[in-house]
């Protein structure tokens, strides 16, 4: 058995399967569109997400087979879906405070990050980087 984790809508891109209900079921394109609002809807919270899937080796991937990353010589198609995980992952507390002083001294701030751009945008209002309508 191989369990990946990863991003979301990478993690979901590789899967045609789904784990629900002790049974697993094919990801229909209304099922991929449910998985996408609930990564979205958490996001928007400002979670960090991650996506779970698994897939059954062959024989071949045993205990001494060489597994090479950046030639992916193992399965990462046709993967089953197992979930999602949530977490909040806030600012440190001083971020806040350092991002108004800023804005007092007429700096502009920007933000860098591999979020999600959901989870971005929600982190952003918080620490007061978006402060208009969006």
């Amino acid at each position: 058995m191989m369990m990946l984790k990863g991003a979301p809508e990478r993690i979901v891109a590789m899967c045609t399967t789904m784990y629900t209900q002790n049974k697993v079921v094919p990801i229909t394109k209304e099922l991929s569109k449910e998985l996408e609002d609930l990564n979205s809807q958490l996001g928007s919270r400002g979670e960090r997400v991650l996506a779970f899937a698994q897939i059954e080796m062959d024989e071949k991937y045993d205990e001494n087979y060489k597994f090479d990353i950046d030639e992916k010589n193992f399965p990462i198609e046709n993967l089953t879906f197992i979930g999602y995980i949530s977490m909040i992952d806030p600012p440190r507390p001083a971020v806040r405070r350092a991002v108004e002083d800023c804005h007092k001294a007429g700096v502009k701030v920007y933000m860098v990050t591999g979020d999600h751009p959901v989870t971005a945008h929600a982190i952003a209002k918080s620490l007061l980087l978006i402060t208009g309508p969006t």
